[in-house]
């Protein structure tokens, strides 16, 4: 039976056996430190991107959230403007109605002249109320414009977080 030759770091004692040279054993020593080291590197990597992606998972939460709370404001805002359009028409109807009474009202001028004046009075009143409203929706419009452009730009980081993400792992 023939052996086969022994590796440069095992010798052969006198009885055959093979035995590790003190040389050998002190660069397999070496090797295990580095790997070890290595190792160590690694586990903190590992452990720093785990923790990494937890955060960006919360911030992912938080904004999903956010954007949640923007599109119901957003849906509130919209069905606010739709019933003020309602609500601008029905003064637009009442107000012709009103013009077309004060035409039969000064038909009859003596007996109505206070009728007329109080009319006139309530036409005044819906008009600033109307443009009371008009105001209140260019504020609510432009105040859901800059709520978008804060979501945008929550978005643009959101995908910045990811591309970092993507490249560490």
């Amino acid at each position: 039976m023939s052996r086969l030759p022994l590796p440069d770091f095992l010798l052969t004692s006198q009885y055959g056996k093979a035995v590790v040279s003190t040389q050998s054993t002190g660069r397999i020593g070496e090797v295990t430190r580095q790997h070890e080291v290595r190792v160590e590197q690694i586990n903190r990597q590992f452990v720093e991107c785990i923790k990494e992606r937890d955060v960006a998972k919360e911030s992912l939460a938080e904004n999903m959230e956010a954007r949640r709370k923007l599109q119901a404001n957003k849906e509130n805002l919209i069905k606010n403007l739709s019933n003020q359009a309602d609500e601008n028409e029905r003064l637009r109807a009442k107000l012709h109605m009103s013009t077309e009474d004060c035409i039969k009202l000064k038909k009859e001028l003596d007996m109505r002249v206070y009728e007329c004046t109080e009319q006139r009075k309530q036409i005044k009143k819906l008009n600033d109320d109307l443009s009371s409203a008009g105001i209140k929706v260019q504020w609510a419009n432009s105040k859901l414009k800059s709520e978008c452009d804060a979501h945008q730009s929550t978005r643009t980081k959101l995908s910045g977080m990811d591309a970092k993400i993507v490249r560490k792992l």
